[in-house]
């Protein structure tokens, strides 16, 4: 059914309002406001005080009824669908129809029976707090919708805030990269005009040492000695000056290198990019060979021959032995921090240190791992890991991040192809 169900418990079959048990209602007392069987209505309200007075309608006629003010009811009769004579003076709320005094002993008998007018106005009423319930929901739909506009529009305010910033650098990017390339572009015209010019110069000085060399061979054939002697003179001087000419120096022309965030820097060293290793001292040393060197924040040169020892060393003018500190195990690698030096050892997974008063405690302990190399930078230290002696390195560890408190901030492992992932512990 399509009428709603508070609307039906609220109701019951209609009887007699009087003897509470006939069903077959014949009128309404319209002051006393009951509907009555025919038997009630000439025995029993007859004998009320007024009785006489009371306006009793049949049901038939309720619609056309007109009450004492002269007011009638709003609703348009409706003539029955089943019996076109009778007009409808009730709603039928188990069938949902509107039913006539003909249609009510016969099909609508112990169904449940309201008056036409209450049930519109129940209705409209019901109607009422549904449109009321619809407005509600409209009105908190809305407010979420200007809600989402508002956060829409300042989540695309911020977002295009972004996008122009980024376009305004990738222009200010562009013009530079522009700049840069045109800056490249002239400086290698430059250096191509440069080296176009030196290897003409070049050129021209070994045809006049072609030319003074002819004519030094023809002089000596002639053996005028004097004249010889000032054309060798000559030639030696155009000599000196192809040597002076063709040396490195004489070419000061500098690498170009590009530099990521958009600068071109020219290299300080000449074309041929030779690399010069000046020896400023030399010192001896009680040691057969060095396998390990660092330094410490004092300007102190640790060093190691990989067997058993370490020594400081005070290096100025001469070199002085501050220190000299024998080991139980080979070392393979040594590093200073400001607590001592950090050592590694094949011997041991451990890195261990070594305090100023030459005591030596665990640092660290990576094990099953073997610490093989050590880096230390401002604010951890980078240990390298010796899986040699592993066959299947497939997920070893091979890198490890350490903080100055000796615990592990990331792992680096073997991945096959791929020799380094990012693994964070």
């Amino acid at each position: 059914m399509a009428h709603s169900t508070s609307v039906k418990r609220s109701q019951i079959i209609l009887a007699c309002g009087l003897c509470e048990t006939d069903t077959k209602i014949k009128v309404k007392c319209m002051d006393c406001d009951l509907y009555m069987c025919q038997k009630c209505t000439d025995k029993i309200h007859s004998k009320f005080k007024n009785a006489d007075l009371h306006s009793i309608v049949a049901l038939q006629d309720i619609h056309s009824h007109t009450d004492e003010t002269g007011a009638k009811s709003e609703l348009k009769p409706v003539k029955c669908k089943d019996h076109r004579k009778q007009l409808c003076c009730m709603y039928c709320l188990t069938c949902e129809l509107l039913v006539c005094p003909m249609c009510i002993p016969k099909t609508h008998h112990l169904h449940l029976i309201e008056e036409i007018r209450t049930f519109c106005q129940k209705k409209v009423e019901e109607m009422k707090k549904q449109k009321d319930q619809a407005h509600t929901k409209i009105k908190k739909f809305i407010e979420k919708l200007n809600l989402m506009a508002e956060i829409e529009i300042s989540k695309s305010y911020g977002i295009e805030k972004k996008i122009l910033e980024e376009e305004k650098q990738a222009r200010e990017v562009q013009s530079q990269c522009l700049r840069l390339l045109q800056e490249h572009k002239e400086t290698t015209k430059r250096h191509a005009d440069q080296m176009s010019k030196k290897q003409l110069e070049i050129l021209k000085k070994g045809k006049d040492i072609e030319m003074v060399m002819q004519k030094l061979e023809n002089i000596h054939k002639s053996q005028d000695t004097e004249t010889f002697l000032e054309i060798a003179c000559n030639l030696n001087k155009k000599l000196e000056s192809i040597e002076q000419s063709t040396c490195r120096k004489s070419l000061n022309i500098k690498i170009q290198q590009y530099i990521p965030r958009y600068k071109i820097q020219t290299n300080s060293k000449s074309l041929e990019m030779e690399i010069q290793v000046k020896i400023k001292a030399k010192y001896e040393i009680n040691m057969l060979g060095i396998t390990s060197i660092t330094s410490d924040k004092d300007g102190s040169i640790w060093i190691t021959d990989g067997t058993k020892q370490i020594q400081q060393l005070q290096v100025k003018e001469e070199i002085k032995t501050l220190k000299s500190v024998e080991m139980d195990h080979s070392l393979a690698e040594i590093r200073c921090v400001n607590e001592g030096v950090l050592i590694t050892s094949s011997s041991f997974p451990q890195i261990c240190l070594l305090a100023a008063d030459n005591e030596l405690k665990v640092y660290t302990d990576l094990s099953p791992s073997e610490p093989f190399t050590l880096h230390v930078s401002d604010n951890e230290i980078i240990v390298g890991l010796d899986c040699s002696s592993v066959k299947d390195k497939t997920n070893l560890p091979i890198i490890m991040r350490l903080g100055f408190n000796g615990k592990i901030i990331q792992v680096y492992k073997n991945h096959g192809r791929q020799l380094l992932t990012r693994d964070v512990v």
